[in-house]
């Protein structure tokens, strides 16, 4: 069931955006009890893994974007984009997050990580 719902995330981060799928198949995604800098979940380019911490809820419209999020960055990283302003790749990521919360007729969460990312005030642990 979680690898279904994994691949749909996924789908819906590729046809929202214009990257492709790359080869090799999807990323690693690890579920871990805490992530560092207090985020629900990170995109790691060095090992090409989505960690997503403890207490998602595979049925819950906000967490399932948590993800797209995140798939959103690793096809950023697998395009070569990897290396665009900080601001451009989250910008980016919410966009497309916050249309799947939207086709749920929901309003995306907005966490005081988000309100820094949106700024473009990153705390140094996520640069």
């Amino acid at each position: 069931m979680v690898d279904l719902l994994f691949t749909a995330l996924l789908a819906f981060a590729l046809a929202f955006t214009s990257y492709d799928m790359p080869e090799g198949g999807p990323p690693k995604v690890v579920f871990v009890s805490e992530i560092p800098g207090s985020f629900n979940g990170i995109y790691d380019m060095r090992s090409e893994t989505i960690f997503i911490a403890r207490g998602f809820q595979a049925n819950l419209p906000n967490h399932q974007a948590l993800l797209v999020h995140e798939f959103v960055h690793w096809l950023q990283h697998q395009s070569g984009r990897w290396g665009d302003p900080t601001c451009k790749l989250e910008r980016e990521a919410y966009a497309v997050s916050d249309a799947y919360v939207f086709a749920f007729g929901l309003e995306p969460y907005m966490s005081p990580t988000r309100q820094r990312q949106e700024t473009c005030e990153f705390p140094e642990e996520a640069r």
